[in-house]
């Protein structure tokens, strides 16, 4: 017996003693996440959050016993302390009667916690919300009539008592979204008059979402009209124009093509519609708007169309409507300001074209895309959301006595609710997308500033990365991306950011932001061509880059390069001749640098060394940006031996920069170019082009 209860006793003091190194770590806790839905082909992302009383790192995983091969279609992903995103797209393969179990844990290294999360699949194609207000892809603010402007948001979801109604990011600062009821809302938005110098396009991206947790997106452009400015440089846009004859169709739209050219580049063409006569001047903010796309040519001579909305397509059989409009092209001859010029076509008054609804649907097969049922097939075929974009493509009947689904479709398990209300099976792609499929870039996920997973996105280099995709594609609406950049502080602070856009990859007007934190835009460029710029002077710490456009879905996906450096040029620091930028010998040929000047200070480039020829220096600047100098000197910065005269454009009297010639004498010599401003507070993005010809 005692030697029996010493052992019970020294076993006791064992389990105590572990009991009590166990007792000092506590399990780490995940936030209740709660049961989610997810539909065929569209992408399903939750965020897993969890902590650790005792600070420990903490790590995730996840895994679901009916789904074997799960980890190869989905991942959850760590990007914050205590913070994993889950992201899945289901397959048709993943449809089932019950929900599946996922299983998310998190460990501290001694202790794991587990949180069971119910998943149910639902059919691809289900009844997402449809917006039905507002109409078109955008509308116009005229600031010479009114400051402020309201958008009515009206949602449609016949098999849902409420949707969720709010705005995506970037929001536009200052502007507020009520939801009025449960399908309804308005967004009222007052620019201040810094926006209002600041740019005159504005993109807004409304959601709603249904109690299945299917979301539909609108991305609404949001025009400022001001008053035209005089004295602009270059010349204005001219719109060739053919008008269609009277239609007879049931087509929610009429195709309408425009060519539209510009000396310098077109920023936007716009569609003007309404089925009442508009008044003299007319009232754009009653007016439809939708943009035109380029899809054909260049931003300088470019084929731009869209749909202009028809007035009788939900009408009864035999009616005939005029549906009215003008075209307003916009062009970018100041890519920093607004004196800018615009055209519309016709001159005076209007276009007008009769419109007959014929009482027949229009015949379109499977995935042409669409916006009633009467644009698709036949009385069965309906137009239904597929990939859960803003886009909307035809379908095909099936089930019971319908034939089958064509190769590359499935037939739906369920009634799918179609843009008019109807409900049936329908053959959805087993892709679960129309559109072309697009293989994104590696540095995803980074669509939106508050979640970017990818820690090369998080950390962007100061280096160039080619080769990144825009998928615009992949839900049929526009595929932003994003990059946390980090500014040094210190001799030439600042953010340079260069995007370049491969040409024939795709016809978007693709364009670049800077924003602080927050998501205020810091630094834009919006320019028409492939080449966007920003260069801000004195910026530290975090900054977001974003690529994105204007344009309205669906529009082609596009390749581009990025580079980013954190000071306000690559040839930072260079403020003075001692720490100038060495340029070297070399006999005939060129050397180019894209640089920027911050007020206050100076730009050297040095070690310019040339044997008994001419050097030719250009400076290119945008005047209207800035005014600056040229001036060469000689070895050491000391001695000026010439200074820059103004650079005109061929045939005109545009200052486009400066210029100078040096005869280099013999002996080698070492010259030095300063760029600098006219003033200390000038400030400017130029290119320095530096030629060397022979004797």
């Amino acid at each position: 017996m005692r030697r029996r209860s010493r052992f019970a006793s020294l076993l006791s003091v064992i389990a105590l003693t572990s009991l009590v190194a166990c007792g000092n770590n506590r399990a780490p806790e995940i936030q209740p996440i709660g049961d989610q839905i997810a539909v065929v082909g569209i992408e399903l992302s939750f965020e897993v959050r969890a902590s650790d009383a005792d600070g420990d790192s903490l790590r995730f995983d996840f895994d679901a016993p009916g789904l074997p091969d799960i980890k190869t279609k989905a991942s959850l992903t760590a990007f914050a302390d205590g913070v994993a995103i889950f992201r899945w797209t289901p397959t048709a393969a993943d449809r089932n009667t019950q929900p599946w179990a996922f299983d998310f844990r998190v460990t501290d290294g001694k202790t794991t916690s587990t949180e069971t999360v119910q998943i149910t699949v639902s059919d691809a194609a289900g009844s997402a919300p449809v917006f039905r207000k507002p109409l078109g892809t955008g509308t116009t603010l005229d600031l010479a009539t009114a400051s402020c402007i309201d958008v009515d948001v009206l949602v449609e979801d016949l098999d849902s008592t409420d949707v969720t109604l709010a705005e995506e990011d970037p929001k536009i600062d200052g502007a507020m979204l009520t939801q009025n009821g449960p399908f309804d809302g308005t967004w009222r938005w007052c620019p201040t008059t810094a926006q209002k110098s600041a740019q005159d396009r504005f993109m807004l991206t409304l959601s709603a979402t249904d109690g299945s947790g299917l979301a539909t997106r609108k991305n609404y452009l949001i025009v400022l009209r001001s008053p035209p400015m005089t004295g602009c440089p270059g010349a204005a846009p001219m719109i060739m124009h053919t008008v269609p004859g009277a239609q007879s169709t049931a087509s929610a739209t009429i195709p309408i093509t425009a060519t539209v050219s510009d000396d310098k580049g077109i920023k936007q063409v716009l569609l003007y519609s309404s089925d009442t006569m508009p008044s003299t001047p007319p009232n754009l903010a009653a007016m439809a708007v939708t943009t035109m796309n380029r899809t054909a040519g260049t931003a300088t001579s470019g084929t731009y169309s869209a749909g202009l909305p028809s007035p009788v397509a939900t009408a009864a059989a035999g009616t005939t409507k005029t549906v009215y409009y003008f075209i307003v092209a916009d062009d970018d001859d100041d890519p920093n300001g607004k004196c800018d010029h615009s055209t519309t076509a016709p001159t005076n008054g209007t276009y007008s074209v009769a419109v007959t609804n014929p009482g027949v649907e229009m015949g379109a097969g499977v995935c042409v895309q669409c916006q009633t049922d009467t644009d698709c097939g036949t009385v069965d075929d309906n137009c239904i959301n597929i990939g859960g974009g803003s886009l909307w493509f035809c379908s095909r009947a099936c089930g019971g006595s319908f034939p089958r689904c064509p190769n590359g479709y499935n037939c739906s398990t369920n009634n799918v609710t179609s843009i008019d209300g109807k409900s049936a099976r329908q053959c959805v792609p087993t892709t679960n997308s129309c559109l072309p499929p697009c293989v994104d870039d590696t540095l995803e996920e980074n669509d939106s500033r508050t979640m970017i997973t990818n820690a090369t996105s998080a950390s962007f280099p100061t280096t160039e990365q080619q080769n990144l995709m825009l998928c615009y594609t992949k839900g049929g609406d526009s595929d932003d991306d994003w990059y946390a950049v980090n500014a040094a502080a210190g001799a030439g602070a600042g953010v340079y950011a260069h995007a370049s856009f491969i040409a024939g990859s795709g016809f978007a007007d693709v364009d670049l932001q800077v924003t602080d934190s927050t998501g205020t835009i810091l630094g834009r460029s919006y320019g028409t061509g492939d080449t966007e710029i920003i260069a801000l002077c004195g910026n530290t710490g975090t900054h977001y880059l974003r690529v994105f456009t204007f344009d309205s879905p669906p529009i082609n996906d596009n390749l581009y390069d990025l580079v980013f450096v954190g000071k306000d040029d690559p040839q930072e620091p260079n403020d003075t001749y001692a720490t100038g930028t060495s340029v070297g010998l070399f006999s005939a040929g060129t050397k180019t640098f894209l640089g920027n000047l911050c007020p206050n200070t100076q730009d050297w480039y040095r070690s310019v060394r040339t044997i008994n020829e001419t050097i030719t220096v250009n400076l290119y600047f945008d005047p209207l940006e800035g005014d600056l100098d040229l001036v060469l000197f000689n070895d050491g910065g000391a001695t000026v031996l010439k200074t820059g005269m103004p650079l005109l454009k061929m045939g005109t009297s545009t200052v486009l920069g400066e210029t100078l010639s040096y005869k280099v004498p013999s002996g080698a010599p070492v010259l030095g170019i300063q760029v600098k401003g006219k003033t200390t507070t000038s400030t400017a993005k130029y290119t320095l082009e530096i030629v060397v010809t022979g004797p």
